[in-house]
């Protein structure tokens, strides 16, 4: 078995699901250009493996073609997961609501999609799509497809109006997409801020713990639909990374001509001071990019919705959009961060 070359074969179209076409060696090499690094005869060795472990069968073995089997279908779905080119939610599949994930699905494609499609991207939830199916047909959310329009095996499905408003509104922040118009069948942006990201900023590791623990908890809320939870806490975030890093370099940040002093003229404890003078310093010593330094008060003002006072008086509404927002700018704001202070690699 040759892995590399098996992982080429396996993104050939041959193995989407329900595809009824077969190809032939120099099919194989003429749809996937990167398998002629190898010889035909290595391609050919590692087909006839696949053949032996059952991903694809000949259904006449005096002709070429190889056609993929479920089984096949299903490993190619293993593999774009592993290489991150299915949605969060459809790698995480057994976290999320079935019928979320299905609607989901049928959403991503113009076409009706068909069941047993289904099945093979969720692979690790089979056996529950039919019950999902038939939940979301009664509920009038889904209607089966016929013929001239879906000519396939098994039930092809086509989304209904209140499937759509239910999967635009609703599901897919449950799900985590970004927004309404994401495929789950295709790649996402990594998440607002990775555990990772936060790590090489060098601050306090218990503090990493936390703020990545915020991050998880708003997207959380995001897929509640409680957009004024998720937005106070993707704008809290900021605030822990600069009190981070501030201890992280306590002699810099007290020597800033933006530290605020005490009556002496010395530089306060840091538990003394405001969010606003966190950033003025990180701003005066570089920590922030000027080129974000203007997205900044943005992410003060949504922490600060925190007091229901100032929500009232600035007459703010917290809906999606906001949330959205607020959690683009907390991307955009810490990965500036994180570019200007991290070490460079070795």
């Amino acid at each position: 078995m040759n892995p590399e070359i098996r992982e080429h074969i396996l993104l050939a179209d041959v193995f989407r699901p329900t595809w009824t076409n077969g190809r032939s060696v120099s099919g194989f090499l003429q749809e996937v250009p990167a398998l002629l690094n190898w010889t035909d005869a290595e391609v050919e060795a590692e087909l006839q493996t696949m053949l032996e472990q059952g991903l694809l069968i000949k259904q006449d073995p005096s002709q070429p073609w190889f056609y993929s089997t479920l089984l096949g279908q299903v490993e190619r779905e293993r593999l774009l997961r592993r290489l991150h080119r299915r949605a969060d939610c459809l790698c995480r599949a057994t976290e999320f609501q079935i019928d979320d994930l299905v609607l989901a699905l049928v959403a991503s494609n113009s076409l009706p999609f068909a069941e047993e499609a289904i099945k093979i991207h969720l692979f690790d939830r089979a056996a529950e799509v039919p019950d999902s199916v038939d939940r979301l047909l009664a509920q009038r959310n889904l209607a089966l497809a016929k013929p001239p329009f879906f000519r396939k095996p098994g039930r092809g499905l086509r989304m209904l109006a209140a499937g759509l408003r239910e999967f635009r509104t609703k599901a897919f922040m449950r799900l985590g997409l970004p927004d309404e118009e994401t495929s789950v069948l295709k790649a996402q942006p990594e998440k607002v801020v990775a555990h990772r990201t936060l790590s090489l900023m060098g601050i306090d590791p218990k503090l990493v713990d936390a703020l990545s623990s915020r991050i998880a908890e708003a997207e959380a809320c995001m897929r509640a639909t409680s957009f004024l939870a998720a937005t106070i806490l993707y704008g809290s975030v900021l605030e822990g990374v600069l009190v981070g890093l501030a201890k992280k370099d306590p002699a810099a940040a007290n020597r800033a001509a933006s530290a605020p002093k005490d009556t002496a003229g010395s530089a306060k404890p840091f538990r003394e001071w405001r969010f606003v003078e966190f950033i003025k310093v990180a701003v005066e010593l570089g920590w922030i990019p000027r080129s974000v330094a203007g997205h900044v008060d943005e992410l003060r003002d949504s922490r600060n919705l925190v007091h229901v006072q100032q929500q009232v008086q600035d007459d703010v509404v917290v809906d999606k959009y906001l949330t959205r927002i607020t959690r683009e700018v907390v991307e955009a704001v810490l990965e500036g961060i994180q570019e200007r202070i991290s070490p460079p690699p070795p």
